[in-house]
């Protein structure tokens, strides 16, 4: 961008985002995960931004990763679409292995809605491994605290399945929502690279305070 105020929005490179070196050659997951952006109005103009870059984020973890999956963004539209297009100028159109739509993931995977499942930090089922068949959903929402159990109620809502990342087990997280939407898909990816939690997110959460990995006590 030739417009210096966008650059703050850079934020900093997490260790992911850089040229990775892969062990082993590129191989397709046929895991899909989907950008649930059905969130618009409940964010202001900044969040907007923000969850714009994520996207883009978790667009640049897809194509940098060993095991590249095929990437939703349902419900797109509305001020998140109109800022892609301004940030991305049209670039977007060109990305490999990302389909955004305005259908709802309901509508876009009709006839597989028992292979869905609603990440969410809120829910009573952990994840040990991630499933090639399944189809996991990411909330794409900025500030998940203003809105307690939002992923959570809307699936159980819609009748279906939800499970959180077991970070409970490898770290300790005071704020537990403290994730992004594009470092929840950067820890996917990995896993899908390392078949290991704990790798995954170590190399996704920057050591910050109010994160401690429990094999660091």
């Amino acid at each position: 961008m030739g417009h210096h105020h966008h650059h703050h929005m850079a934020g900093e490179v997490v260790k992911s985002q850089k040229k990775r070196i892969r062990l082993g050659k590129v191989v397709p997951s046929s895991i899909r995960i989907v950008l649930d952006c059905a969130f618009d109005d409940l964010m202001n103009d900044k969040e907007i931004n923000s969850l714009c870059q994520q996207v883009t984020r978790c667009h640049s973890a897809n194509r940098t990763a060993l095991h590249p999956v095929e990437l939703f963004a349902t419900n797109f539209g509305g001020r998140l679409k109109t800022r892609q297009d301004f940030v991305l100028k049209g670039q977007q159109n060109n990305w490999k292995r990302y389909n955004p739509t305005t259908k709802s993931y309901l509508e876009e995977f009709e006839s597989q809605k028992e292979k869905l499942v609603y990440l969410s930090a809120d829910s009573d089922n952990t994840i040990t491994e991630l499933d090639e068949d399944k189809i996991y959903i990411i909330g794409a929402i900025v500030d998940k605290n203003r809105y307690k159990n939002l992923c959570q109620n809307k699936a159980s809502e819609q009748g279906i399945k939800t499970a959180k990342l077991p970070i409970d087990e490898y770290i300790k997280i005071t704020d537990r929502k403290i994730l992004t939407v594009n470092q929840v898909f950067e820890i996917l990816s990995l896993w899908l690279e390392y078949r290991d939690w704990e790798k995954a997110f170590m190399e996704v959460i920057p050591k910050r305070k109010g994160i401690l990995l429990k094999s660091d006590e």
